[in-house]
């Protein structure tokens, strides 16, 4: 039976993770599809299982608190499994820090942003590109999205095209030939899961939590288009 694989790259809060899950779970659940077709693959683990990759027919990474200019010790084999995936043309999505990994992994360039952390709602606004674009086509071209991050992809790798922008990222979201997705902004994320990140993580005031929080509901359905496109090219 073909999989959906998901590159797991980390874990939330471990309050919040006892609330809502882990960020697979959020994943899934955007989904719409059952999570029997899920197989889960958690990078930090130190004996990594292998993968059969000849069952799988799309992937996606989650996102994490780990920095991509930190390099942590599972980096390697994350990158070396991207790049095998890239390989055998299978589609892959990378959500925030998975944008960041899969920037780095073909050349692209990730640091800090020179704007400072964005987080909350923001206004994604896609390119001209983006009007082409198997998954991107099917959006408007001003949507909000959930945003949790202080890197950024400075530079995209060699023959990505840049999809959207936000007020604080250049590049929020790309695409690299033949299938490969990244998206900066959080799809998976509701608004439980954002005010819990703003207030935790951010530190935003009880009192302001609402100027952070928008309808998301145009960024959540990537996931889906995503895997529809997948699924059934």
């Amino acid at each position: 039976m073909n999989k959906i694989l998901i590159l797991k790259t980390g874990s939330t809060f471990p309050e919040l993770k006892r609330q809502k899950g882990d960020f697979e779970d959020w994943i899934m659940a955007r989904s719409s599809l059952p999570q029997s077709l899920f197989q889960i693959c958690n990078l930090e683990e130190k004996v990594l299982h292998k993968v059969d990759l000849q069952t799988i027919k799309a992937a996606l990474i989650t996102g994490s608190h780990a920095m991509v200019t930190e390099r942590p010790v599972w980096l390697k084999k994350a990158i070396s499994l991207i790049k095998e995936i890239r390989a055998r043309c299978i589609p892959l999505m990378g959500i925030c820090f998975g944008h960041q990994l899969i920037a780095a992994a073909f050349g692209g360039k990730v640091a800090d942003n020179p704007r400072g952390a964005e987080y909350g709602a923001a206004e994604i606004r896609l390119s001209a590109k983006a009007r082409t674009d198997r998954l991107f086509s099917e959006l408007p071209h001003h949507f909000n999205a959930f945003m949790s991050h202080r890197q950024t992809v400075m530079q995209l790798p060699p023959g990505a095209v840049r999809l959207a922008q936000s007020p604080d990222d250049h590049h929020a979201a790309f695409f690299l030939p033949p299938n490969i997705w990244g998206v900066q902004f959080h799809p998976e994320f509701d608004e439980p899961i954002m005010r819990f990140y703003l207030t935790r993580h951010f530190k935003v005031p009880p009192g302001r939590l609402n100027l952070y929080l928008k309808d998301t509901a145009r960024a959540s359905s990537i996931i889906h288009l995503f895997l529809s496109a997948s699924l059934n090219p």
